[in-house]
């Protein structure tokens, strides 16, 4: 897992290389009381490694997908 950024926002990336091989992240809905919500980004795909480029009206994550054999980009935006 790693500990990022989404939008200005923190937020922690992860994955599955089991099961539903998933890759996933959770961010903050509420601070008091703390309350998570867990977005998945895509299914079937067993990530390895993933990184966050920010740029100026969107983050990319790129992730690769080992189970699935490749190299992908996700764009998030506001």
């Amino acid at each position: 897992m790693e500990i990022a950024a989404l939008r200005g926002k923190p937020a922690v990336i992860g994955g599955r290389r089991r099961g539903s091989q998933h890759l996933f992240y959770l961010s903050a809905t509420s601070a008091d009381p703390l309350v998570l919500e867990a977005v998945t980004i895509e299914n079937g795909v067993g990530p390895s490694n993933v990184a966050v480029l920010r740029q100026a009206d969107r983050d990319v994550l790129v992730s690769a997908n080992r189970e699935k054999g490749e190299a992908a980009l996700y764009f998030i935006r506001d």
